[in-house]
């Protein structure tokens, strides 16, 4: 039997989830995408672990919760959609967050952990997001004012704060498609 992958993640708390839903249902039908994120499954990937046995990705955790202990809470803003990908037919629609040091700080331990515990894992720099959608889909080639259209229906300055770090499961034949295993409370 195949073995689950398995990502750490800053959870979202529902408020923003609520939010974020209501953004895509704005930008839907001016851009359209194959794959739209479930609001459920929002969150910002701090590293990708893969394929491996449940037991060391939450030993891992258990790692990570001693070393984050003093780490607390902290608000992130979220300034406006990004893509990866050719911008002409992006694979990957997303919210981009301001720079904020606490997270960068943050996923730095995650990422330090990780590999203290064998993981490999992408050497890509850090870059902050959620993901909203998942493979362009319009007959023609995403224009410059199409874009600039769909950014425009969007909050530029929305903010929320974040109090926990979720080792997911991902089922890739279900809706939502990842399941909560563990998670690690931030300090108030």
């Amino acid at each position: 039997m195949k073995q689950p992958h398995f990502f750490i993640a800053l959870s979202l708390p529902e408020s923003m989830k609520e939010l974020l839903f209501a953004q895509c249902e704005k930008v839907k039908d001016t851009i359209p995408f194959q794959r739209w994120v479930h609001k459920e499954d929002y969150h910002i990937t701090m590293a990708f672990l893969g394929s491996v046995p449940e037991g060391k990705a939450k030993e891992c955790m258990k790692i990570l919760e001693d070393r984050v202990a003093q780490c607390s809470s902290f608000s992130l803003v979220l300034s406006g959609l990004g893509m990866f990908g050719d911008k002409s037919s992006p694979r990957i629609l997303w919210y981009k967050t301001d720079y904020e040091e606490k997270l960068m700080k943050l996923q730095s331990i995650v990422k330090q952990v990780c590999l203290d515990t064998g993981f490999i894992l992408d050497e890509k720099p850090f870059k902050p997001h959620i993901t909203l959608a998942r493979k362009f889909s319009g007959v023609t080639p995403l224009s410059e004012d199409l874009w600039r259209e769909a950014d425009h229906l969007v909050n530029k300055t929305s903010y929320f704060t974040t109090n926990q770090i979720t080792l997911f499961r991902t089922h890739l034949d279900r809706t939502p498609k990842y399941e909560s295993v563990y998670t690690i409370k931030l300090q108030h």
